[in-house]
């Protein structure tokens, strides 16, 4: 462990940040299910990364000097044909990151890594409980919460938990991070947000609450603001330079399906104003579909969905989404308000393993890896754990709530801003991802964990002063 240079945060001495090796030795620790499985955990679209990821890697080695030209137009092709794009760069860390005799348990690893060392910094005076009771939290965190299971998840999920984690650096810790070590923290919250398009609006949240916690408290701004904002400002710039170079056009979310049009007809809204203006408007979404579907699943993935039509056609219908759902708000503003806050509730009370598959990846004659799903695999551990789940994250709400009544929070340094930014994540995260797509257990599961861990953390501020 390495300990920081510079000025503590208030009541601390010191804050440390975890060294490499050290990470990788816990996020080894941290995956004891992928250990007991024999294998990553899987969802449809796992593998379907790493397929994306060759493709961008052998074209940017292609454009190299020396480099195969056949393989230099993989990255053009791949812009050309898919109407649609997951996270790039995600998926070329996936392809990279398999590239070692760990396989597929490699991105693993390295994401569950780059949670820890965010985590690490937020240990400040605590890490002076005593070591019995450290070890205690420590392992109730690792066994029962939902971090371990995603932490062996090869989706870019747990990365949801290090952009909220980096926001929470931004009110403890950053202070007395060196400028290297504030270097290292931008690039891996960087990675993180940039691994999913929807973690860019989740950092902005997060970020935006803990910079105005820190304005609020009189507390100094510059660095955290820096840290806070150059990471999401370089998740933004990527994004708008892949579109720019080899995609339609600069965008924060390049090639997107459109997820929120999709969302809304599904819902109704967007649906009765299509139904009801497609006679006189010049829809592109209009002249696709026959009779406009009723839920997300045919209006984007189903045979002879959206995501099955001409690269041209998505393009359209990306353009025309924002104008469909404002004039869709505007005819019909209670139903999409109540459906919004419907889906974002639903989606706060999702937990459990649903969309999580045990499986091994096999290779087809092309080299490509395929998904074969094994669900006998794990049935009962997962069948477990969807009991488990849920009462470990109800669990560290309630000893969150005993210590507020007790103490108000205040035997640590800034745990109410720590509830604040995390509680702030957990709803945002449910409204982008439940409210505004579709609500799925898995989505606010990843999040989850941070609740019981944080708990931990506060009860060991509190047996650090016992102790003392």
């Amino acid at each position: 462990m390495a300990k920081a240079a510079g000025h503590p945060w208030p009541g601390a001495q010191v804050v440390t940040v975890p060294g490499g090796l050290a990470c990788l030795a816990g996020a080894a620790v941290l995956s004891w299910p992928m250990l007991f499985l024999g294998a990553p955990l899987f969802f449809l679209d796992s593998l379907p990364y790493a397929v994306e990821g060759q493709a961008v890697v052998q074209g940017l080695l292609g454009l190299l000097p020396g480099g195969d030209g056949a393989a230099a137009g993989s990255v053009g092709e791949l812009a050309g044909q898919a109407n649609s794009l997951r996270s790039v760069y995600y998926a070329a860390f996936v392809h990279l990151a398999a590239q070692t005799p760990l396989g597929f348990a490699g991105p693993a690893l390295l994401q569950g890594a780059m949670v820890l060392f965010l985590a690490g910094p937020l240990v400040g005076p605590e890490a002076a409980a005593p070591a019995a009771d450290r070890l205690l939290a420590g392992a109730l965190v690792v066994a029962l919460t939902p971090l371990a299971w995603f932490a062996s998840y090869l989706m870019p999920d747990v990365l949801a938990a290090a952009v909220v984690l980096h926001a929470c650096l931004l009110v403890r810790g950053v202070d007395a991070l060196s400028p290297r070590q504030c270097a290292a923290v931008g690039l891996v919250a960087g990675f993180a947000i940039v691994s999913h398009h929807g973690y860019i609006p989740l950092s902005g949240a997060v970020v935006a609450l803990a910079l105005a916690l820190r304005l609020a408290a009189r507390r100094p701004l510059l660095r955290a603001a820096a840290l806070g904002l150059a990471p999401l400002m370089l998740a933004v710039g990527a994004n708008m330079a892949l579109g720019a170079l080899v995609l339609d056009g600069p965008s924060v979310a390049p090639r997107r399906l459109p997820i929120l049009l999709a969302r809304s007809i599904a819902d109704g809204p967007a649906r009765w104003h299509l139904e009801a203006h497609c006679a006189d408007e010049n829809y592109a979404v209009c002249g696709y579909f026959e009779t406009i579907p009723d839920t997300v699943h045919d209006t984007l993935w189903a045979e002879g969905g959206l995501r099955d039509g001409p690269t041209e056609l998505l393009a359209l219908v990306r353009a025309e989404e924002p104008v469909i759902l404002w004039r869709a708000f505007l005819e019909y503003p209670a139903q999409q308000v109540w459906s919004l806050a419907g889906n974002t509730l639903v989606q706060l009370v999702s937990i459990g393993t649903g969309e999580i598959l045990a499986g091994r990846a096999v290779f087809d004659a092309a080299g490509r890896p395929q998904l074969e799903i094994d669900r006998a695999r794990g049935r009962g551990l997962l069948a477990a754990y969807d009991v488990v789940l849920p009462l470990s994250v109800l669990a560290g709400l309630g000893m969150i709530g005993r210590m507020a009544l007790r103490d108000g929070l205040r035997a640590g340094p800034h745990e109410r801003a720590l509830l604040a930014v995390v509680t702030v994540g957990l709803l945002a995260n449910g409204a982008i991802f439940g409210g505004l797509s579709a609500p799925v257990d898995r989505y606010q599961t990843r999040l989850a964990w941070l609740l019981p861990a944080l708990a931990a953390l506060f009860w060991l501020a509190r047996r650090r002063r016992e102790g003392a």
